[in-house]
């Protein structure tokens, strides 16, 4: 199909079509390269498939022949081919896996309005792909690049697999990210990385009857803990990292009092969040903090003995180097298996009341 209507005011840009198919008047493309041809810089387009790229480029107002040259836009206000006749301004449309024709929810374009319902054809304006919404499939460990992880597109509640098999390696900056985490795949300085959705939770265990210091001044005290979450059966499971190891992460203790191994009442678990940034930071746990009530009652508790299982970071590991591998490996650890007995000196416990 030919159309005699330009796409717009901007300057338009050569294309050879790379794919296999007649490029309809319109589509959207993915840009695979460049070519130079006499001088001439030709941009290398194909049909959107599910390899995720983040450029893409709309075809002008002609169809392209397999192998033939045509013009196309990258950027700004331009005419394309919708998939549905209903669209809204304001929505993101884009490119989808095996389609010429842009989709509702998927990335690339800002929809403008509807100019012909009939042939599905509406005014978009164009960008690149800089920023999607991704769910992990494996743990990524602190510092690691990683493409295990799919893509999501969706309204907020309703997001589905967007079909891209083939992803970008991204880099997490962060504290590792466990299986199943919903994140954000960011394009930054030249980069794919990959960062936790602010506010994601995770529980975290002190290792070795290691406390969280306390804040000092404006620098918040900080830990290796170990992490844990919810298994398939909602019950608590230590995480792994990328080598089947337990994952351990940086947890950040924002006030000034130290929190023990053991976080008042008992429990030793404490539940992380997520900033911004992915550093996980402690929540104060019940107890922890002087209510400031009005009424206050000491309580002086007998020595005690107890004997438990070690928690999963407790005890001492040896590791050992291997100069002719390179490598490290775990040639004692402690910190799986056997009971630890602890006697209890006699403490004097407050208890605040608030009124």
């Amino acid at each position: 199909m030919n159309h005699d209507n330009p796409q717009s005011l901007v300057r338009p840009l050569p294309f050879r079509n790379m794919s296999d198919e007649v490029v309809p008047a319109f589509a959207v493309m993915t840009v695979l390269g460049v070519s130079f041809e006499n001088g001439v810089a030709f941009l290398e387009c194909g049909k959107p498939d599910a390899t995720l790229r983040r450029q893409l480029a709309i075809n002008g107002p002609q169809d392209v022949g397999i192998g033939r040259r045509g013009t196309c836009q990258r950027g700004g206000d331009v005419r394309a081919l919708l998939d549905a006749s209903d669209p809204i301004a304001g929505e993101s449309w884009g490119i989808k896996p095996g389609q010429w024709k842009l989709a509702r929810h998927f990335p690339g374009c800002t929809l403008q309005g509807l100019i012909d319902a009939t042939h599905k054809i509406a005014r978009v304006e164009c960008h690149s792909i800089d920023r999607l919404l991704v769910k992990t499939t494996a743990a990524v460990s602190s510092g690691a690049s990683s493409a295990t992880y799919r893509v999501y597109v969706g309204p907020p509640g309703s997001e589905v697999d967007a079909g891209f098999t083939s992803v970008p390696f991204a880099r997490n900056r962060g504290a590792v990210i466990p299986a199943g985490q919903w994140a954000h795949l960011v394009w930054t300085s030249g980069n794919w990385e990959l960062r936790p959705l602010p506010g994601a939770t995770m529980v975290a265990v002190p290792p070795c009857g290691v406390s969280i210091p306390g804040r000092i001044g404006d620098t918040p005290g900080q830990a290796e803990c170990c992490l844990f979450s919810l298994d398939g059966n909602g019950d608590l499971a230590p995480l792994l990292d990328s080598e089947e190891q337990l994952a351990r992460a940086k947890v950040y203790n924002v006030r000034e009092q130290a929190i023990p191994a053991l976080a008042p009442p008992g429990d030793r678990y404490l539940l992380v969040h997520a900033d911004p940034n992915g550093r996980w930071v402690c929540e104060v746990p019940d107890g922890a903090d002087g209510g400031g009530g009005a009424s206050t009652t000491t309580t002086t508790a007998a020595p005690t003995t107890t004997t438990s299982p070690l928690p999963i970071c407790a005890g001492t590991a040896k590791w050992t180097w291997s100069e002719a591998d390179q490598a490290w490996s775990l040639a004692d650890n402690g910190c799986l298996t056997g009971v630890v007995s602890t006697t209890d000196e006699p403490t004097s416990t407050t208890t605040s009341t608030t009124t």
